[in-house]
């Protein structure tokens, strides 16, 4: 009996049929064996129960005896989830009956497909049409183990246009694809319908203020029509306009009226609407303050000049060059550009004003520096000492032809020398007095005066004072002559005593001498003794110094030769060649003594000889022999034999030969031996060799003896080398075929023997016959060696040939594909073949490589595998590519906008074509409109279809938006006009002729900023007409209206004043009244030149002041007026000069220094200057000559008024003359004459 059954799980793709006897299932029901591998794909809930009849290899007829359960991993249930997809996992299946046991490996799969619904849509017109908001659109979206979010959602649609329907403007069909994780996928299609806009729904733009710089008064900035708060876009079918119409304010500031213009193209509906727009100035200009600055004085003046600099501005609205900038000193409005300052700190006031009359400021400092050093004119000068030596000062006061002068004023006048000389440290800092002395009279002073005026600058010169001395040192002691042996001090002459002399200032000691010795050491010295001066005053004296030698030559002074034994060969024996000589030492003096000899030779011309010298010293200063003696010199001859020979010596043999024969030169001994015998180690030959020599080296050894026994040795290296190298020749080159399955092969051939000129050659290979060579070349060498390492060698070739064939493994079969996407082919992959070959490196060739792309169609592919060798096999199988692919546009143009012709109200348009594309040729482009047709002024949708061969479609939409730009113009616009202010008032009253617009469409709208006869304040005003066309496009046309304020302003001053100065006061404080001013449009500023202030009153000084008002108003005409101010004093100036001075003259000279007292002035107002007629200063204290002197002062105050006192200077004459004598004269007498000339 057999059971046949057919299982069908619910969520478990399993299907099978089992056939087997009952009483087999009965029999089998104790034993358990499970399915190796078994495949399982979860239900719609994400969870599947696995039943143990998908896992048993057999059928039982009662499965509730077996239980399952997951092990790995270890979920302790038999329930499989979607966290196993793609996971395979160890379930075991138990008998509970038996607790017999089995496992299966389950592969988990999800072959669940996602849910996915959809239906109709209708959006608003504002949405973009690719909207894809799934919570809106999609209706149901699950899959079993996909969450939501992470589904592959996408979509293609095409675009329908629906013209001037009552509801809708356009609908799109709409195909959504979900794919979950696992591959599986579901769709769902419908149609989205976009609503048309309502007139009435569009929210129109608020008014806007805005603040300068923020002028950006684009729609998109400020505002554009909106439905539901997003701007109208064309799928509303509402087209939107707008014009502008632009006020002017001051500067740059303006109102704009924007008047928008909603049509609705279907139904031609229109809504108007006016936003306001104000661009305001209500910020002040930033000004780039100027930077401190610092001016310098003039060098004759003690004032600075100040260019006012040019500011740079920035305003948030006006123009840069719109802004006025002004500049106030110390509150005083300054006109001019140029402006002179005095020393000193000065603040100056920029202030900047824009047309909005917007004002900001800053100040900035001037500083007046005098850097103008004083000028001084100095030059060397001479100074006489005194004749008692002591320093005298110098005053710089007293240094009366030196110029200082300054711009400002010289505070002071300081005298400093460089280097102190006389023992006073403060005369190197810069004081009133240095001193000088005797130290000074070599060199003279360096000396260095600086001025310094009153604000410290300094500046200063250098000079050189010449400090003299005229009064000779006198010697008052000079040493006597006086007698020295010739052994005594003859260098240091000062042990013989020394001069003494006097002088104001330090003397100065010196002395020469000259000598007239002679050879015997006996004559006499002339020892000159100067004492001078600095100044180079001298006086001298001449001591006379005897010299005797009261000394002679002895015996014992005499060191004579020692005796000499010489062993050379025939040796010089002159006293130069030995160096051997009589030494005279005298302890006392040099004198002059001869030395001579004599010799008496026995054994000349013998190898022994003796030689005996007779030495003699002559006294040549007393004429007389002092010693003689008698040197032995004794010659031997105990030196070996002196020997030339032959050279060491390298020789080569020849091919035939391993050994050389020579001929040695000769070993001979000189002519200072004598019987001299020679005889060598190698053979009897005695000193001359002729002999057969093997190769390698020989040392000849040549020994020499003479008849005294001395001997000598000669020694030659002999070196034969063997250069021949040996012989041997390879067998020819071998070629053999690779061993069966081996990719190579065992060679054999018969070695070569190797033959050379000596023995002991032997030949080694590279390799030995029998080996395994690889497929290819290789090339044997055979080196062969001789016992001189000379070497030869030999090569040949061994060639192993390869001639199997690869062979193809696993060929791949036919393979049939769909076109990839996008693509008339496919690009295909398949499991390269392998080849096999019995020797590596096989290349593989095939006419197409795996991934590469195949054309629609059927293509044979052939492999090719090649060996090394060349040896190849072929395989070969088909690939056939199939198309399924619908068509696309891929370049649908954009949106179009476009401006109207010229003088059209529309446009020819054109665009580029769109390209329709298919993975394969055969597509056909429709449109609804060509380009280059005529449009219309506003949008018109075009729409191009694709279709390709298979019928399949594609469709792109854009719109073509045409607008009018052409901008209205005027015909006769006026020129700028310029009109006088209305006598008394600050305005003019314009007229002019209405200019008229045009355009190439009618209905322009003509609107200006004034109307003729307004009123126009005095300055600019700019009108401005402006012409509208239908379509908002505007022109203008503006001139200015130029009213000139030609009234001056008014101005009246206070009368004259004349007051009387207090007692004693030279200046008062007057109250004057303001002057009355007033002007048609407004006075700016008034100021008087006196304080530079609106009120004049201030303190006068003594004398008359004429005060000068000048009056500006805004426009910057100004007008003046003057008065006099007048002060008068009740005192006079008085002047009382010093008394009389009588004063005696300064030593050694014929004037003096006089210190003389300051007069006395009196003045309560400005002193201006005060002098003296002999040296033109305040100060009279000066070196005066001797006589009467009448020094006259005067005082002049600032007004000029002068006066003047005068008194006597007598410089008398105190000081005796001095006669100086010459010193006592000694001479000689006069030749032949009992008397001389002095």
């Amino acid at each position: 009996m057999r059971s046949k059954f057919t299982l069908l799980l619910s969520g478990i793709f399993f299907l099978g049929t089992f056939s087997l006897p009952l009483d087999r299932l009965q029999a089998e029901a104790a034993s358990i064996s499970c399915l190796q591998y078994v495949q399982l794909s979860l239900s719609g809930s994400g969870e599947t129960v696995i039943p143990p009849e998908v896992l048993l290899a057999n059928s039982y007829p009662d499965y509730d005896i077996f239980i399952v359960e997951i092990i790995d991993p270890p979920t302790g249930n038999d329930i499989a989830d979607c966290s196993m997809v793609g996971d395979i996992i160890m379930v075991m299946v138990t008998n509970t009956q038996t607790n017999n046991s089995c496992w299966s490996n389950v592969l988990i799969e999800d072959k669940t497909s996602p849910i996915i619904s959809c239906s109709e849509v209708v959006l608003p017109c504002y949405e973009s049409v690719d909207f894809d908001d799934r919570d809106i659109l999609i209706d149901t979206l699950y899959d079993n183990c996909t969450a939501a979010e992470d589904l592959d959602v996408w979509y293609s649609q095409t675009i329908h246009a629906l013209n001037c329907d009552p509801l809708y403007s356009i609908y799109l069909n709409r195909i959504w694809t979900v794919t979950d994780e696992s591959g599986n996928s579901s769709t769902c299609q419908h149609s989205i319908y976009f609503e048309r806009g309502n007139v009435a729904d569009v929210v129109m733009p608020q008014d806007t203020m805005l603040e300068c710089p923020q002028i950006n008064t684009d729609p998109g900035t400020l505002g554009f029509p909106t439905l539901n708060g997003i701007p109208i876009n064309g799928f509303c079918e509402l087209a939107v306009t707008f014009s502008d119409e632009i006020v002017p304010l001051c500067g740059n500031s303006f109102k704009i009226k924007r008047t928008w213009q909603i049509f609705d193209w279907c139904t031609g509906e229109m809504e108007t609407h006016i936003q306001q727009i104000e661009i305001l100035d209500t910020t002040a200009p930033i000004i780039d303050c100027p930077n401190d600055v610092t001016v310098f004085t003039g060098t004759q003046v003690c004032e600075g000049t100040h260019i006012l600099p040019f500011v740079n501005v920035e305003d948030a609205c006006a123009d840069n060059a719109d802004v006025n900038i002004r500049f106030r000193l110390e509150g005083i409005l300054i006109l001019d550009p140029l402006v002179v300052l005095p020393v000193g700190d000065h603040i100056v006031e920029v202030e900047a004003t824009d047309p909005c009359f917007n004002a900001s400021f800053c100040e900035y400092t001037v500083t007046v520096e005098d850097n103008v050093p004083p000028v001084l004119v100095c030059h060397n000068i001479v100074v006489t000492l005194n004749n008692n030596g002591d320093k005298i000062p110098l005053n710089v006061n007293n240094i009366t032809d030196f110029v200082f002068i300054d711009n400002c004023g010289i505070a002071d006048v300081e005298i400093r020398r460089m280097e102190d000389k006389c023992g006073e440290p403060g005369d190197v800092e810069f004081g009133e007095i240095i001193h000088l002395c005797c130290e000074d009279v070599a060199d003279g002073v360096v000396t260095e005066i600086r001025a310094i005026d009153i604000y410290g600058n300094v500046n200063s010169c250098m000079f050189n004072i010449a400090v003299q001395d005229k009064l000779p040192p006198t010697i008052t002691f000079c040493p006597p002559d006086t007698t020295i042996n010739c052994n005594d001090e003859m260098t240091d002459l000062s042990a013989y005593g020394q001069a003494i002399a006097e002088d104001n200032c330090e003397v100065i000691y010196s002395e020469f001498s000259t000598s007239e010795i002679d050879e015997c050491g006996e004559g006499a010295i002339f020892r000159t003794l100067i004492a001078s001066d600095a100044s180079g005053n001298a006086d001298s004296c001449v001591q006379v110094i005897t010299v005797i030698n009261p000394f002679g030559v002895t015996p014992n002074d005499i060191l004579w030769p020692e005796n000499i034994f010489i062993t050379d060969c025939d040796p010089e024996t002159d006293p130069e060649s030995l160096g051997s000589f009589p030494q005279v030492m005298v302890e006392h003096c040099p004198i002059s003594f001869g030395i001579n000899f004599s010799d008496e030779v026995t054994g000349q011309g013998e190898p022994c000889l003796l030689i005996s010298r007779t030495w003699e010293v002559y006294d040549s200063c007393n004429q007389m022999v002092v010693g003689m003696h008698v040197q032995l010199i004794e010659v031997r001859n105990n030196a070996g034999p002196n020997l030339t020979g032959p050279e060491d010596l390298t020789v080569y043999v020849d091919e035939t030969s391993c050994s050389a024969q020579l001929d040695l030169d000769v070993v001979e001994a000189d002519d200072c031996s004598f019987g001299v015998v020679i005889e060598n180690n190698f053979n009897n030959q005695g000193g001359a060799i002729s002999d057969e020599f093997e190769v390698g080296t020989t040392t000849v050894v040549f020994i020499a003896e003479d008849e005294c026994g001395n001997t000598s040795n000669w020694t030659v290296i002999i070196t034969v080398l063997d250069t021949i190298p040996p012989s041997i020749n390879c067998p020819e080159n071998i070629v053999a075929e690779n061993d069966p399955g081996d990719c190579g092969a065992i060679v054999n051939w018969d070695e070569p023997q190797a033959e050379d000129n000596c023995p002991g050659v032997s030949a080694i290979p590279t390799q030995l016959p029998g080996e395994f060579f690889q497929v290819g070349s290789a090339t044997v060498t055979y080196v062969a060696t001789d016992a001189s390492g000379n070497t030869a060698e030999c090569s040949f070739t061994i060639t192993v040939q390869d001639n199997e064939p690869p062979v193809f493994v696993d060929c791949p079969g036919d393979i049939v594909i769909n076109s990839d996407p996008g693509e008339c082919g496919a690009i295909v992959e398949w499991q390269i073949p392998n080849a096999e070959d019995n020797c590596p490196g096989v290349a593989l060739i095939a006419n197409f490589e795996s991934g590469e792309f195949f054309a629609v169609g059927t293509h044979i592919v052939n492999y090719t595998a090649t060996d090394a060798a060349g040896n190849s096999a072929e395989c070969s199988f088909e690939i056939t590519v199939e198309d399924t692919e619908s068509p696309e546009i891929v370049n649908c143009p954009q949106d179009i906008n476009v401006v109207n012709d010229p003088g059209e109200c529309g446009a020819s348009v054109e665009w580029q074509l769109p390209i329709a594309e298919d993975n394969c040729p055969g597509v056909e482009l429709t449109s609804s409109h060509e380009s280059g047709d005529f449009f219309p002024v506003g949008t018109t949708v075009v729409t191009y279809t694709a279709i390709d061969a298979a019928g399949n479609t594609f469709q792109c939409i854009f719109e073509v938006n045409v607008e009018d730009s052409e901008d209205p113009v005027f015909v006769n616009c006026p020129d700028n006009i310029e009109i006088s202010n209305e006598p008394g008032a600050c305005f003019g009253i314009g007229e002019w002729e209405v200019p008229e617009g045009e355009d190439n469409c009618p209905n322009v709208e003509i609107t200006g900023t004034h109307q003729l006869a307004d009123t126009f304040p005095v300055g600019t005003t700019t009108v401005t007409y402006t012409a509208t066309d239908a379509s908002g496009n505007t022109a203008s046309c503006s001139f200015d209206v130029i009213v000139l304020d030609e009234e001056l302003p008014m101005i009246a001053c206070p009368e004259d004043i004349e007051v009387n100065a207090q007692s004693g006061e030279c200046e008062i404080f007057i109250d004057i009244d303001l002057p009355e001013t007033s002007d048609n449009c407004g006075v700016d500023t008034f100021f008087n030149d006196f304080n530079l202030l609106e009120d004049a009153s201030d303190i006068y000084g003594v004398g008359t002041t004429v005060v000068t008002y000048t009056v500006i108003d805004i426009f910057g005409n100004l007008d003046s007026c003057s008065f006099e101010v007048t002060v008068i004093k009740d005192f006079e100036l008085t002047i009382v000069c010093p008394e009389n001075v009588v004063q005696g003259n300064d030593v050694g000279v014929c004037e003096a220094f006089v210190e003389i007292e300051l007069p006395e002035v009196t003045d309560f107002c400005e002193l201006d200057t005060v002098f003296n007629n002999y040296n033109q200063t305040p100060n009279a204290s000066d070196v005066y000559p001797v006589g009467v002197t009448v020094v006259v002062f005067t005082a002049i105050d600032a007004d000029g008024v002068s006066a003047t006192c005068e008194f006597t200077v007598i410089v008398e004459d105190a000081e005796a003359p001095e006669i100086i004598c010459p010193d006592d004269v000694n001479t000689v007498n006069d030749p032949d004459s009992c008397s001389a000339f002095v």
